[in-house]
């Protein structure tokens, strides 16, 4: 009898079965009368396909095995990956922990100089510097020594020294050249002790750690140079009281990490490029009682962070310029009681982020300008002049935020300052205290103090208010 498959299973059944022998599945009726069928017909009957004699059945079963089986493949080909690659690359680059293999420790000789240079350069690890004033020698240090299982301390860096004239350099240098996370790796904790009667000078680099320099411990202290570079890891520096820097530059810098930079009382900064960056973290700076900032450009930066800086008072700023930045996070300024200011300009940009500064009871001595620039947040001013007698100048304030609110307030009175206002909105509102888009005080042109304010938002309100 003529055979004919099942379309829902495949099995071979009887040309007039109703029902797969199979499977049970009803299978649809077919005429037998019918001679072979021609092509239009073959197609109302798709769910049916004939066998004869001379030739074989085909059906679209083989080609979902086939799928299925290269399904299979690869997860058979993962698994075995996932097996053989762990076993294979373990024992060749061994375990990535690190185990505590010993302490070695450095100890200078007496005091032989009164200037000296630390140099360190360490791949992975932290950094503690501190100031002893019971130290004899220029300094000890305590280097803790870790590695992988391979390791041995036997092959443990530690501080050398390089005499030059009138001049000591003690390095510390870590860096084996190698790419690759060899079983015999280490890394190096130091804790360093500093004898504060030494000028030093600093130059540090850490790849993954933590610097701290704690200077608190000494009343008095000079440091002739302050380079920090780390590319992973905090940095925070504790000037403590009375310490003196005079450096062709203070440089800070950590591409990921925060930086604390404080300065305690007295502290006196002499450099031409005051410095600190960093890519990715917070930026807080503050000042103690009557320091003093001598240096041509301020310049303080973060890519994604928060730049919190607090001047203390009584403090002496003289300079150039003063540029603060940050691509994403809140510039807060401040300017304590009797801070003197002999600055030409300051630049603030926040790309998202509100900037907030107040310099009510600064003293300001010559002409200065400040341009501020807000993408997304407010601009908040407290501003009040407090002028030596005899001193007379003009203060420009260019102000943009695209959206934000600009909002300044005026801590002073009109018949000893003269105010102008220019401001601009495309969506808000202007609060001016003659309820205008532009304001001038009276007598504006006779006052010896001038405050120009050239203000616009894009989207926001602007306020200026006086007392």
């Amino acid at each position: 009898m003529k055979k004919i498959h099942c379309v829902y299973c495949g099995e071979r059944i009887d040309f007039d079965a109703k029902f797969c022998n199979n499977c049970g599945s009803s299978i649809p009726v077919r005429d037998a009368s019918k001679k072979q069928p021609q092509r239009e017909t073959r197609e109302s009957y798709a769910y049916v396909i004939e066998e004869s004699n001379e030739e074989k059945v085909i059906t679209r079963r083989p080609r979902t095995r086939n799928l299925r089986r290269v399904i299979i493949g690869l997860v058979v080909i993962t698994g075995v990956l996932a097996v053989v690659l762990p076993a294979t690359l373990i024992p060749i680059y061994n375990s990535y922990v690190y185990h505590y293999l010993g302490t070695t420790t450095y100890t200078s000789g007496l005091i032989m100089t009164n200037n000296a240079s630390l140099i360190i350069d360490n791949v992975s690890g932290d950094i503690d510097i501190s100031y002893d004033l019971t130290q004899t020698e220029v300094l000890t240090a305590e280097i803790k020594v870790f590695g992988r299982s391979e390791a041995n301390i036997s092959d443990a860096k530690t501080i050398t020294e390089n005499f030059q004239t009138g001049q000591c350099e003690f390095k510390f240098n870590s860096d084996n050249e190698t790419k690759i996370p060899w079983k015999e790796d280490m890394y190096y904790d130091l804790e360093i002790i500093i004898n504060p009667c030494v000028a030093m000078k600093y130059n540090i680099i850490v790849s993954s750690g933590n610097t701290y320099l704690d200077f608190s411990s000494a009343s008095s202290a000079i440091i002739e140079e302050l380079e920090i570079v780390t590319f992973s890891g905090d940095i925070n520096i504790d000037l403590g009281i009375g310490k003196t820097i005079t450096s062709q530059s203070v440089n800070i810098e950590a591409s990921s990490g925060n930086i604390y930079f404080y300065a305690g009382s007295d502290c006196e900064i002499t450099t031409p490029l005051f410095k600190i960056f960093t890519f990715s973290g917070d930026i807080d700076l503050s000042f103690g009682n009557g320091c003093t900032l001598n240096t041509s450009t301020v310049d303080l930066e973060t890519s994604s962070g928060n730049l919190d800086v607090d001047f203390g008072s009584n403090t002496q700023i003289y300079g150039n310029s003063f540029d603060v930045e940050t691509f994403s996070g809140d510039i807060v300024l401040e300017f304590g009681i009797s801070i003197n200011l002999t600055l030409d300009e300051f630049n603030f940009i926040a790309s998202s982020g509100n900037i907030i500064i107040d310099c009510e009871h600064a003293i300001f001595n010559n002409d200065f300008s400040w341009d501020i620039s807000a993408f997304s947040g407010d601009v908040y001013m407290n501003i009040g002049p407090n002028s030596i007698a005899g001193i007379n100048y003009t203060a420009d304030f260019t102000i943009f935020v695209s959206s934000g609110n600009i909002d300044i307030d005026c801590a002073w009175s009109e018949s000893d300052v003269g105010l102008k206002v220019a401001a601009q909105v495309s969506s808000g509102e202007i609060y001016l205290p003659n309820d205008q888009d532009n304001y001038e005080s009276s007598g504006y042109s006779l006052k010896e103090i001038k405050y120009n304010f050239d203000l616009e938002t894009f989207s926001g309100d602007i306020r200026v208010s006086t007392e």
